[in-house]
């Protein structure tokens, strides 16, 4: 029983006066007690015990204390005497109020209380047993606030897992109305049993629960330790049988059950089967192979019986060659599978390591953006759209116009012009090795027209003469003549670059649509390429529009002005390219953008019109950058370093040879003119 799993080790227990003589009477102080019948005015001889706390009652599970005189004082000495209750029967004993919350909260085993005909009125009283989370029955007929008609719904609203109050079990409807809000008034005959005997001067009757049928070695000990037990599994028991939804479930748990046992049964039936074929047919060959052999005996035949051993010899090699096989065939699928794995972990392992160290090399953290020049920015807002849309972000707008970079590409190439690579990270450092990119700075001095600085010459290692020859050969400064002059005032540039300049809507005006390639989208889409990315990217055009060629107006040469004649270079570019710059939204982005522009740039001549899109990380070009600075820095100085002379040594002799070379020609021109003007003279004497 589930109680007595509870007491394996109960030792006395206490009954009542009527039951037990005086000198039988135990003695708590002497021993651990775990059930006790202080009932019948046994209490008064131990109220003190309970009162000094000197002695150990906290093993006590069950206490009757019914038919004693007791208020709430004794009541709260035997609740801080007893911490490991079970069942407290403390009935018809007077009680007008119970203690505080505290005393009960320390009850954690309390299941079973009986409170029945005393003198309770407060509906408090019943909220400071809220807090006894594992009482299942509680009796409290006989008080005055049981007889109110909200008694058993506020009962149960303070104690919900209670299952039976007084003799009435707790029915679903009640707990279903407790939730609903709608009070449960009155309760059904099923649902009522048959409660305890409280007292023990009333006869038992037949079917009680509590009517044991006890043996008669059975002490009064023992019978305590069953009432209570019986009580708490009849409580259990009733309340599933009650309940139609535990109904249902029982039925429900009993028919999968013996659906499983009627399977199992089948199972069982079918391996006898097969054991009994298996084993007759073992038998069968058995006398058969007797039978043989007695019959070649018989007609003198052992050739044949030596036939019979060779082709059992032969069938045995042929089962050993089959197991060998299948143990072979085994082991290399072993082997393979352990390869595989090996495989897929070296792997796994290559990826994340490429992985760090794209974002180690990259940077995209500090870095996420990309440079590409500005005539493959319709093919980059496209690639860039579908990595946005993986992402959930929204995609960049038709007229979309991405930001101006600082970086000038002196040496941008495209695609087809550096060395293939498969690898997305190999492709990136390849392409920056082939580039030559530097800072674009315009815009720094508004007082020089060539819109930069005044240049000054310094060397610390010059001597008093070069100085003196300095301050005295000066520059040729603007001593030229009007055609150079206006040569060099209409070439020069401030403000923006001439690669940023330019009208917008003049580069709309002559811009016209890619006829070929505005046939295939707007054609049927089995004749787009098969490839996914194609076809993600057709999509995108077919939402964002056809690619439009636009003329270029940076020039790449000088232009001859019609009125001056001389070759004007203000709005030249050279060879130069306009880079634009876009921003990842965060470092996936990036990464997995790179990867797509490198695989689209291997698929992009099946496309017409469409090229692959050269582009650089922007760590990348900040790298190239530096070192297009430090190279031009370098080749100066080694230029410098070259002079076998110090720099105004070098400049005061350009100067003096300019001077020597004009004074020179001046020198010719001088004894042309005396001789022009002799010959003058002698037409003029004639």
């Amino acid at each position: 029983m589930a109680l007595l799993a509870e007491f394996p080790d109960a030792a006395r227990i206490l009954v009542s006066a009527d039951e037990r003589s005086s000198e039988d009477e135990p003695d708590l102080q002497q021993e651990i007690v775990r059930a006790a019948d202080l009932s019948r005015g046994v209490f008064e001889h131990h109220r003190v015990r309970f009162y000094d706390g000197r002695h150990n009652l906290a093993y006590i599970m069950v206490l009757d204390v019914s038919r004693t005189t007791l208020n709430e004082f004794d009541l709260q000495n035997i609740l801080n005497a007893c911490h490991s209750l079970v069942k407290l029967d403390a009935s018809r004993c007077g009680l007008v109020q119970l203690p505080q919350p505290s005393l009960w909260e320390k009850q954690k085993s309390l299941q079973v209380l009986h409170l029945n005909r005393n003198d309770l009125k407060r509906w408090q009283d019943l909220d400071f047993l809220s807090v006894c989370h594992a009482l299942v029955w509680i009796t409290l007929f006989g008080n005055p606030i049981a007889g109110q008609t909200q008694f058993r719904p506020f009962v149960l609203q303070c104690c919900p897992r209670l299952l039976a109050v007084d003799f009435r079990l707790i029915s679903d409807l009640e707990r279903i109305s407790e939730v609903s809000g709608e009070h449960w008034q009155g309760g059904s005959i099923s649902a009522r049993f048959v409660g305890a005997l409280l007292d023990a001067d009333d006869p038992p009757r037949e079917g009680n629960f509590l009517n044991l049928k006890l043996e008669d070695e059975v002490g009064p000990e023992q019978r305590l330790q069953l009432q209570t037990s019986e009580e708490i599994r009849s409580i259990r028991t009733h309340s599933l049988k009650s309940s139609p939804a535990r109904l249902i479930q029982a039925c429900w748990r009993g028919c999968m059950g013996r659906r499983k046992a009627h399977d199992m049964k089948e199972s069982f039936l079918r391996a006898v089967v097969r054991l009994q074929r298996g084993a007759r047919f073992v038998l069968w060959r058995k006398r058969m192979s007797e039978y043989v052999k007695g019959y070649l005996h018989d007609i003198d035949e052992l050739d044949l019986l030596l036939d019979a051993k060779e082709m059992l010899r032969r069938r045995a090699l042929k089962l050993i060659e089959v197991s060998v096989r299948r143990w072979i065939r085994r082991r290399s699928q072993r082997m393979k599978q352990r390869k595989a794995s090996a495989v897929l972990g070296r792997m796994g392992r290559g990826f994340c390591e490429y992985r760090m160290l794209f974002y180690a090399v990259c940077d995209y953290k500090r870095h996420p953006g990309f440079y590409f020049p500005e005539r493959h920015a319709w093919e980059f807002r496209l690639l860039f759209n579908v990595i946005l849309k993986r992402y959930r972000f929204p995609p960049l707008p038709p007229d979309h116009e991405f930001e101006e970079s600082k970086i000038l590409g002196v040496r941008f190439p495209q695609k087809d012009e550096v060395p293939f690579r498969q690898r997305t990270l190999h492709a990136l450092l390849n392409f920056g090795s082939h580039c030559v990119l530097r800072r674009l700075h315009s815009g720094r001095n508004y007082g020089t027209a060539w819109d930069g600085p005044m240049h000054k010459m310094v060397d610390k290692a010059a001597n008093m003469e070069i100085t003196y020859a300095r301050a005295n050969l000066r520059r040729r400064g603007c001593n030229l003549e009007n055609r150079s002059r206006r040569a060099f005032l209409a070439s020069c540039v401030s403000g923006r670059h001439p690669i940023h300049r330019g009208s917008k809507d003049e580069a709309e005006d002559d811009s016209h649509d890619c006829l070929v390639f505005k046939e295939l989208l707007e054609g049927p889409e089995s004749r787009w390429p098969q490839e996914e990315l194609l076809q993600r990217f057709m999509n995108e055009a077919k939402i964002s529009g056809c690619k439009r060629w636009r003329k270029n107006h940076v020039l790449e040469q000088g232009v001859v002005d019609k009125e001056t004649g001389v070759r004007c270079y203000a709005e030249t570019g050279w060879l130069s390219q306009r880079l634009l710059y876009a921003a990842c939204p965060n470092e996936k982005v990036c990464l997995n953008l790179a990867m797509m522009l490198n695989e689209f740039s291997q698929l992009a001549h099946l496309l017409p019109s469409v090229s692959a899109v050269p582009v650089l990380h922007e760590k990348g070009v900040l790298q190239v950058t530096a070192a297009t600075m430090i190279q031009a820095t370098w080749r100066a100085h080694r230029a410098r370093a070259k002079l076998k002379c110090g720099l105004w040594t070098a400049v005061v002799t350009r100067r003096a040879v300019l001077c020597i070379q004009r004074a020179w020609r001046w020198g010719l021109v001088k004894r042309r003119l005396e001789m022009l003007t002799g010959a003058l003279r002698v037409m003029h004497s004639i």
